[in-house]
Formats: structure tokens, sequence, C-alpha cells
């Protein structure tokens, strides 16, 4: 059991390394334009999907404290919770690179869906073990 614990806790901080990867990126490139300047609104835009990224990468540094200290429970559930949307919102830009024809955006974002995959996976499997068992004398 303790190596389900390190194994999610070691995905869950390199998701959240991942978004604070991509938040960087957002926010360093949040201006760059290779055609006509870019203008403010866009630009905010820009910002606004880094920091939420930025944002997005503490609720994974919050779950991991939380998991640490509490592996049952409503914690056991908010780590679930923020599995399933990084699966929803890892789908839902991977969904708009398919309609693009982008396709290495879309197996980048295939490849991003396998740490919420696998995470969830191990913490159904840390749910098995925790649950009593239910043999019936």
């Amino acid at each position: 059991m303790k190596r389900l614990v390190i194994a999610i806790v070691a995905l869950v901080a390199l998701e959240g390394l991942f978004w604070v990867f991509l938040g960087g990126v957002s926010w360093v490139f949040r201006d760059f334009s290779i055609g006509p300047p870019r203008t403010s609104a866009y630009i905010a835009s820009e910002t606004r999907i880094a920091i939420l990224e930025f944002g997005w990468a503490a609720i994974h540094v919050l779950a991991i404290v939380a998991f640490l200290l509490r592996r049952t429970g409503l914690v056991f559930w908010v780590v679930v919770g923020v599995q399933v949307l990084d699966l929803i919102r890892t789908g839902f830009l991977t969904a708009g690179t398919v309609s693009q024809s982008e396709w290495s955006q879309t197996v980048f974002g295939l490849v991003a869906a396998a740490g919420p995959l696998a995470t969830l996976t191990l913490l159904f499997l840390l749910g098995q073990r925790m649950a009593p068992s239910r043999v019936v004398a």
C-alpha cells in the first residue's frame, strides 16, 4: 500500500509540474506573434490562460498535501475529482485539435491524458485495498 501512495503522489506531482510548465510557456509566449500584431484582448486572453494553468498546478499541490496528511474520506474523493477534471480538460483540448487536423498536438494531448488515467487506476487500487473486506460467513 505504501508503494501505491508513493506512486500516486509522484504522478500528481508530475502532473502539477506539467501544468507549471504549460503555464510558463503560455506566459512567456502570450504576446508572441508571427503575423500581424496581437490585440490587447488576445494578450489578455492568453494571460488568463497562463494564470489558469498556474492555478491548476496549485490545486495539484494542495491535493498532494491533503492526500499526504489524510488518505481517506473526502480527501480521497478530492484527488479523484482533480484527476477526473484533468481528463476532461485534456480531452476537451485534444478534441479541439482533432477537428483541426493538428495530429502532433492530438498525440501530445493523448499522452497528457495518460497521467490522470494512471493516477485514477492507482487510486482505484488503493481504494480496493483500504475497503473493508466483505466476506460473508
